[in-house]
């Protein structure tokens, strides 16, 4: 049950830092993409069910205050924590390499996953509408992918020394 508490606390935290601080911070796109992370994380580490129990209520936690686009975030967030669970215990998830590689291919596959949406139901995801798609490949899917594969090292480390201490208060 702490696990659940712990994951929904820290989902809860990095949402209303990438909804309210981050777009202030940086107003432009290609914002860190704080859910993703914690979604490959908890899914690498807990598996199938983790990764994608962590991914829906991530992208509920994101879609709930945007009115908008209700459920992208939740089916896209859950499919990629179901992706990272299957990598459970099959990939050495500790080193900064492995790391910035697997959280780069996530991010990718996350904005294939809005670009293939965004042409099948284009009124849904209104992705590049306003500045094409050079400009959002360059300046959301470059940038966001590079800021999240070097943020996530970090994220990942800080993570492990918290489940450690909540796993010996138990």
């Amino acid at each position: 049950m702490r696990g659940y508490i712990f994951r929904f606390l820290i989902l809860f935290v990095s949402v209303l830092l990438q909804s309210v601080l981050l777009d202030k911070l940086l107003p432009g796109w290609g914002k860190p993409d704080i859910v993703l992370i914690l979604t490959l994380y908890f899914g690498f580490k807990g598996g199938v069910m983790t990764g994608q129990t962590t991914g829906f209520l991530g992208g509920l936690l994101e879609d709930l205050p945007s009115g908008k686009q209700f459920g992208v975030n939740i089916l896209i967030k859950t499919l990629i924590g179901f992706g990272a669970g299957n990598l459970h215990k099959k990939i050495f998830t500790e080193n900064f390499s492995t790391i910035f590689s697997l959280v780069f291919i996530g991010t990718l596959v996350k904005e294939a996953m809005y670009l293939i949406g965004n042409q099948i139901l284009p009124d849904t995801f209104t992705l590049y509408k306003k500045s094409g798609l050079l400009d959002f490949l360059l300046d959301i899917v470059l940038v966001e992918t590079l800021v999240n594969a070097f943020l996530a090292p970090f994220i990942f480390k800080l993570l492990n020394k918290l489940n450690l201490s909540l796993e010996k208060e138990i």
